[in-house]
């Protein structure tokens, strides 16, 4: 396999901790290997870009910012689509996080910092080179939308996508309209506009019962006064400002995450502010509630009006498929990824007594996998092989200076909380923590697996540390919770094997909290430091 390895300078922010060149040429053995200043300047990645044309590359590893950055800022998926449009699939697209996680957060030793960097580049290399290259689907979006409320943000949303051409469906949980007449002189010519509009419809007394489907096509199915109702739509608006009540109820089904006050959240609020884990369901964040002024509701309204008016304005909206087919000679039907999917996905087909997936409903957390107990089915993002790999790769990585920990982050908020970490650590040279903490991203903490954790003690790390989503706030609703009792059979088997079950430790933090990372790291360092030595978990 061609693999290129493409490093950044991060504008001489990562020279500072990281001996670059030395990394660069402990790469040698790859196809293409080059330095840049910077991926998101337009030279250097036009540059980068006809590298991979002219060497035909089959994967890259991208060693300089954090995935997150092409997830959450404004283009930062174009990059990604670029070089799949050069010929890199998707999934053969790795990050290595060399600025937020190694040079941010240890300039102290130039020397073990490049050392920390190349063993997440070789993990990266490791993830290319297994994950097989995943089936991407093209759908025509719908010019339909459904509106969740009718708060001023609501009404002002329904306005802009009638007057832009769409069917619009607004859907209240209660009798009629919401209370506006504080914002009435400003909003009544808007509400009268959508409410005789022909091409809007007013649904009251909702109770949302499913949303599947994906960014262009989703089904929304609901009851509303007493009968069953299934809408066909592009998009989700969720604009129900403080409600409590409705966010407890729709939270399963919109896979967003919840604040500390118990409302909806945004997956970047510095950045996108409207964008949630599902590109098609946008949020208008709440803003009534704060006595902000009515120019300030209409700024937020407008921002999620066109990002998903933007998506669903394209001519085609594509996806990728993340799940493996079902090795039929191992399923046997027993329906455990059916009730460990929150979402639907899995069902078992009667004919063929084997596990089937719906693409449309399935989310990749991979709670199924790891509850499979015959090992039918893998995730495509992060499959198992590749996994064990990484901790075996992250195992050899010659980093003193303290326990070695392997930290398991899960996408949704330990990921996040990692990379504020070390934004706090940059800004503020005390903070900081080992690194001889090593860490591995997993799509959800319900992915992890007593082996992940088995092996990372049998190639002798001294603690993990999984890094996961608070209680009740989890992106995959149950992987919090199935994940508590995997690791704690985990424990029992670590027992069982003499060694120290306090060595596996789980982190719940939250994804804009670093403060509460660094801690959460530092007192499992201090634990081990404190703890009986162990010498590697004998093999299974």
């Amino acid at each position: 396999m061609k693999i290129g390895i493409f490093i950044s300078r991060d504008r001489g922010m990562a020279d500072e901790a990281i001996d670059i060149q030395s990394l660069a040429d402990s790469c040698q053995d790859c196809e293409v290997v080059r330095v840049f200043d910077d991926f998101f300047d337009a030279g250097d990645r036009q540059h980068l870009l006809k590298e991979v044309t002219d060497n035909a590359l089959e994967a890259v590893v991208l060693a300089g910012n954090s995935p997150k950055r092409y997830e959450n800022y404004l283009s930062g998926g174009r990059f990604l689509q670029e070089l799949e449009d050069a010929g890199v699939n998707l999934n053969r697209i790795g990050f290595a996080n060399i600025r937020e996680q190694v040079a941010f957060c240890h300039k102290g030793d130039r020397e073990i910092a490049t050392k920390k960097a190349k063993a997440l580049i070789d993990c990266e290399i490791a993830a290319v080179q297994r994950r097989e290259p995943v089936a991407t689907t093209g759908i025509t979006p719908l010019r339909a939308v459904a509106i969740l409320s009718t708060t001023l943000s609501a009404i002002l949303a329904a306005e802009r996508f009638l007057a832009a051409g769409f069917d619009v469906y607004v859907l209240e949980r209660l009798e009629s309209v919401r209370d506006l007449d504080e914002w009435r002189e400003d909003i009544e010519l808007s509400l009268s506009f959508v409410q005789t509009h022909p091409r809007a419809k007013f649904f009251y007394n909702c109770f949302i019962t499913d949303i599947s489907g994906w960014c262009g096509d989703y089904v929304v199915e609901f009851d509303s006064d007493s009968d069953s109702r299934e809408l066909r739509v592009g998009g989700v608006v969720v604009a129900i400002g403080d409600d409590r009540n409705w966010t407890a109820m729709l939270q399963p089904l919109v896979q967003m995450d919840t604040d500390d006050t118990g409302l909806f959240r945004p997956r970047a609020p510095d950045s996108c502010s409207e964008r949630t884990a599902e590109e098609g369901l946008v949020l208008v964040p709440d803003s009534e509630s704060h006595s902000r002024s009515f120019a300030s509701v209409v700024a937020s309204t407008n921002s999620a009006v066109l990002t998903l008016q933007t998506l669903l304005s394209a001519n085609e909206v594509r996806h990728r498929v993340v799940v493996t087919e079902v090795d039929e000679k191992r399923c046997g039907g027993c329906g455990t990824c059916v009730t460990a999917c929150a979402f639907a996905a899995s069902s078992i087909d009667d004919h063929r007594r084997v596990s089937v997936i719906d693409p449309k409903r399935c989310k990749g957390c991979g709670n199924c996998i790891a509850a499979c107990p015959t090992g039918a089915r893998d995730l495509a993002t992060y499959p198992n092989h590749y996994i064990m790999h990484a901790i075996e790769v992250l195992a050899r990585a010659d980093i003193s200076g303290g326990p070695r920990v392997l930290a398991l982050l899960c996408n949704g908020c330990g990921y996040g909380a990692a990379d504020i970490a070390g934004v706090l650590c940059e800004h503020s040279p005390r903070k900081g923590y080992s690194a001889s903490v090593l860490p591995l991203r997993v799509e959800c903490g319900g992915r992890v697996q007593s082996e992940h954790i088995v092996s990372a003690f049998e190639h002798g790390f001294d603690g993990v540390l999984v890094a996961s989503c608070r209680a009740n706030h989890c992106h995959n609703i149950v992987g919090h919770r199935d994940m508590a009792k995997r690791l704690n059979l985990a424990r029992v088997t670590l027992r069982a094997r003499g060694v120290d079950p306090d060595r596996l430790r789980v982190a719940e933090v939250s994804p804009d909290d670093g403060d509460d990372f660094i801690f959460q790291v530092n007192s499992f360092v201090e634990d081990l430091v404190g703890m009986k030595e162990v010498g590697p978990c004998p093999p299974m």
